[in-house]
Formats: structure tokens, C-alpha cells, sequence
């Protein structure tokens, strides 16, 4: 059974990181394989699902990374009071079929732009 749920990066921290660098949704999926769309044997419960999360819209956003903690994350530093934000240095495409040459440039880019903004 599929039971979604949202939550939100902290306001003011996206703000103040987000600028100049690319916005958008976060799916978070309990599983490293068929959770992500992946079939190792058996075939997956929501067909097309990466296809479904390209397709996706809601007004100008659009799903730009799936992974397995941001949601976790988000919904403990609310429950305590904390704030958080996920930046995801995207390595790899499963919906572009697109992989990074230089990852490990990729991800000191993605540190760097952070670092500079705090």
C-alpha cells in the first residue's frame, strides 16, 4: 500500500542556500530498489514509477531527486524543533538515463556552495 505524506524544508534556510542553484522536490522512498523504481526479480508494485515522478508537476515544481532520508530528516527537526534542509548533489538520472563524469567534483561543488552561503 502506498501512503505518501509531505514535509518541508525550513523556509529560511532555503532561502538563504538556495539561492542560485536548482529547486525542487524531494521524493523519499523506504528502499533502495523497488522503492526507487528498481527491478531486481520481481516486478514493482507502481509500474512506470520513475516515469510517473517525471511526469510529475504541481505548478512550477517538479520532482528533481529521489533518494531514502530527506523525508526522516524533515520530520524529526519538526518533532524537535530543529531545522533542516537537504542539498543533493544529483549524481546520477534514472529518469535521463544521465550519469555524472566527474562525481567527486560534483559533490566538493555541491560542499562548497554550501560552506560559502553560511
Amino acid at each position: 500500500m502506498f501512503q505518501p505524506y509531505l514535509t518541508a524544508a525550513d523556509e529560511t534556510l532555503l532561502n538563504l542556500i538556495g539561492k542560485g542553484i536548482q529547486r525542487g522536490i524531494t521524493i523519499t522512498a523506504p528502499g533502495f530498489y523497488a522503492p526507487q523504481g528498481r527491478e531486481v526479480r520481481a516486478q514493482n508494485s507502481i509500474p512506470n514509477f520513475i516515469e510517473l515522478l517525471r511526469a510529475f508537476r504541481a505548478g512550477k515544481h517538479r520532482i528533481t531527486n529521489l533518494e531514502m532520508e530527506t523525508a526522516g530528516i524533515y520530520a524529526l527537526s519538526k518533532i524537535f524543533g530543529h531545522k533542516a534542509l537537504s542539498v543533493n548533489a544529483i549524481l546520477a538520472s534514472r529518469v535521463k538515463f544521465e550519469f555524472s563524469k566527474d562525481p567527486q567534483r560534483t559533490i566538493d561543488r555541491t560542499i562548497e556552495h554550501v560552506l560559502s552561503c553560511l
